[in-house]
């Protein structure tokens, strides 16, 4: 059974282990401000969604990672859903993502009604597509 649920600092080892693109001290940062969510199988993570507040205001999904042999599952979709359900409780009315052009995410985005709302292209980085929902 699928369990979704704000990361703790129990976490740290296998978020470490799959998160490379923060370091340590934002990881704790954002473990300690409740900006993880991971979910676990049989007591085992086996992914994470990581968020943060663009302009302060708009919750942005910063990474949705699952783990290679549980992909294709739909742990990455019952990690978004349950993400967007909170943000809506919250009372915000839209969410933001991006993916690299080149990543398979962005097909995962818009299979869950996400838009694509506009791209950032910077030096020496691949075309990323930014995405919006309306909750």
């Amino acid at each position: 059974m699928l369990t979704i649920r704000v990361a703790t600092k129990q976490d740290m080892p296998w978020l470490q282990d799959h998160d490379k693109q923060i370091t340590t001290d934002v990881l704790i940062d954002k473990i300690e401000t409740q900006a993880i969510l991971v979910a676990e199988e049989d007591g085992k993570v086996v992914a994470c969604l990581r968020f943060n507040h663009f302009w302060d205001k708009i919750p942005f999904i910063n990474l949705v990672w699952v783990s290679e042999h549980q992909r294709g599952q739909g742990i990455g979709r019952a990690i978004i859903s349950h993400f967007e359900e909170d943000m809506k409780k919250r009372g915000h009315q839209m969410v933001l993502s991006s993916s690299l052009a080149a990543e398979q995410a962005q097909h995962v985005f818009r299979k869950l009604d996400y838009v694509d709302c506009g791209c950032l292209l910077l030096e020496d980085e691949g075309l990323e597509i930014i995405f919006k929902k309306t909750l």
